[in-house]
């Protein structure tokens, strides 16, 4: 007997805080749940500080999804707290048996626990310790209704009737690791509503896939783990999810806590629509700050042989080509040779006179047609013209036809 009114009938579960025991109220003649305060933690001031402050805050809640509290007593010293009795198993009893749930059931423990977390938040309060134990799961006329317990880690820093509830002040981490977000792994003091909604992120991952995203052999691996910030996306393990389930649990998963969902009630909606393949409620996905990979590069198609190596070519060539009318001109210039007196247009003005026109076999001149009149120089049949044998000293500026020098001038 915890007093007049209150038998303790059976134990119901032992936790790092205390225990939590079914009892009997013989005045309302129904049962309740106690949870007693262990009795080698009466001698630590803050134990029993925050044993009081979970049982007040908890109380001043008011939430359908939460526990509700009825009663703060001390038996032989030890404090206790009475609250309503729950039927049911909590998720972390759930999962042993089933492994994994179907979305159907997940988007309603996520939906409830945002419910109770929107309220929490809604009064200073963070939970700090949000995993399947502390989710439980009971019937209420045949519906599935989530309650949220165990507030024993909880912040706050509500105030009433003039008192202020302190902070936890220890250095101590607080929180189970599979479940605690990277900020509250690097200072559990300085936690915020962000912190509840990470790990409500983790519980919905494991109630999907039948594992956590994060883990590791031991609590420095998992630290490591949830570090790193890499996870295997939840569509890669359960085939039929729609893709904007992996897009949901990217933001509920961020490293950084303003990259994730603002409040409860968001993650709440984004789940529902996730769920359902909803494009129409878009969920950002946040930017990595440093990505654990480099994304994927389309290099540009490569061009045919003839078309990537054409304007190399004709450049080339061109710098060839001047490089060899610079050579020639340097040539000409070094070694001066006399002017050729001009051309005149009739062979009667030559000095001397031309020699007969019958030891003429072909002209070549670069002057036009009109210079030379036709009487002149008369037509000489094909066949008395010599066959082109190409160049004999090797250039490559010859003109296809050849070329009969006059030896008495030089041409």
């Amino acid at each position: 007997m915890l007093d007049e009114n209150l038998r303790l009938l059976r134990l119901l579960g032992r936790g790092g805080m205390g225990s939590v025991w079914l009892a009997e109220h013989l005045l309302l003649k129904h049962e309740v749940a106690v949870k007693l305060l262990s009795p080698e933690l009466t001698k630590e001031p803050e134990a029993l500080e925050r044993f009081r402050k979970e049982a007040t805050a908890v109380a001043q809640l008011k939430s359908p999804h939460v526990v509700q509290i009825f009663d703060l007593g001390e038996w032989n010293g030890v404090p206790y707290y009475v609250m309503e009795r729950l039927e049911g198993e909590d998720l972390s009893h759930r999962l042993k048996r089933a492994r994994r749930l179907p979305p159907g059931t997940v988007g309603a423990i996520v939906v409830q626990t945002c419910k109770a977390l929107a309220r929490v938040h809604e009064l200073g309060v963070v939970h700090r310790d949000l995993k399947p134990g502390n989710v439980f799961l009971t019937d209420v006329d045949g519906d599935l209704v989530v309650k949220l317990l165990d507030f024993g880690v909880a912040k706050t820093t509500l105030a009433r009737s003039g008192n202020t509830m302190h902070q936890t002040s220890d250095q101590s981490v607080l929180g189970t690791p599979l479940y605690m977000s990277p900020e509250q792994i690097l200072s559990p003091k300085n936690v915020a509503p962000a912190t509840d909604l990470w790990a409500l992120g983790v519980v919905a991952y494991e109630c999907l896939a039948g594992r956590p995203p994060f883990d590791g052999e031991t609590i420095a691996a998992i630290h490591v783990a949830i570090a790193s910030g890499r996870y295997a996306p939840i569509t890669s393990l359960v085939p039929g999810l729609p893709r904007t389930m992996d897009a949901w649990f990217a933001r509920a998963l961020a490293a950084a806590p303003e990259q994730r969902f603002r409040n409860a009630r968001e993650m709440a909606d984004a789940f529902l629509a996730a769920v359902r393949g909803d494009l129409a409620t878009p969920i950002d996905v946040p930017r990595r700050r440093e990505p654990t990979s480099l994304p994927a590069v389309a290099l540009p198609p490569i061009p045919p042989a003839a078309g990537r190596f054409a304007a190399p070519i004709a450049a080339g060539a061109l710098v060839l080509a001047l490089a060899a009318v610079g050579l020639a001109a340097l040539g000409r210039s070094s070694t001066p040779r006399p002017a050729p007196p001009p051309i005149t247009a009739t062979s009667a003005e030559l000095d001397p006179p031309l020699p007969p026109p019958a030891s003429i076999t072909t002209v070549e001149s670069t002057s036009s047609a009109a210079a030379l009149p036709s009487a002149d120089v008369p037509a000489v049949p094909a066949s008395a013209l010599p066959s082109y044998r190409g160049p004999a000293n090797g250039s490559t500026g010859v003109s296809p036809r050849p070329i009969v020098k006059k030896k008495d001038r030089g041409f």
